[in-house]
């Protein structure tokens, strides 16, 4: 699926949140790199607080998946 694809399923999907949708609209706006860096920065900063609020509450299954997902 390209870019443009995306973004429209992105924009017509009913289970976007409405900030998925206004952030993946600004993206034309931004530059690419920045815009990479920032959902990095973004994605990080969500694991730590799933780590740090949620995770404790959690079993071990979804701790697991994270866990895989984490680049090494």
């Amino acid at each position: 699926m390209t870019y443009r694809a995306t973004l429209d399923a992105i924009q017509t999907s009913l289970s976007a949140s409405y900030w998925l949708k206004r952030a993946a609209a600004e993206l034309d706006q931004r530059d690419t790199i920045d815009a990479l860096y920032d959902a990095d920065a973004l994605a990080k900063l969500a694991r730590m607080r799933w780590t740090e609020v949620q995770r404790p509450a959690a079993d071990g299954l979804v701790a697991a998946i994270i866990a895989m997902t984490q680049p090494e």
